[in-house]
């Protein structure tokens, strides 16, 4: 969708919340490596996937309890194995 605004031309859509965060913890393997190369056989078609932000976000840290969650002296978050 998009408008025009005093001339400036402002665009934006609908985001599936669900399929962002299971490519957030790195389960699209169009967009990260990492998962696909510790769990060879794991395969999860992204874009064939029908669930929420939240159902997203129990899988992600349902798989990943080893991860924990540190932060750095500039309060910035990041995953240690």
């Amino acid at each position: 969708m998009s408008i025009e605004v005093e001339g400036h031309k402002m665009e934006w859509c609908d985001i599936d919340l669900g399929k962002c965060k299971l490519t957030h913890f790195g389960l699209n393997r169009k967009s990260s490596p990492h998962f696909a190369k510790h769990f060879p056989g794991v395969y999860l078609p992204i874009e064939e996937q029908e669930v929420t932000w939240l159902e997203a976000w129990n899988l992600g840290w349902g798989g990943f309890k080893r991860i924990l969650l540190a932060v750095n002296i500039c309060g910035v978050s990041r995953y240690v194995l």
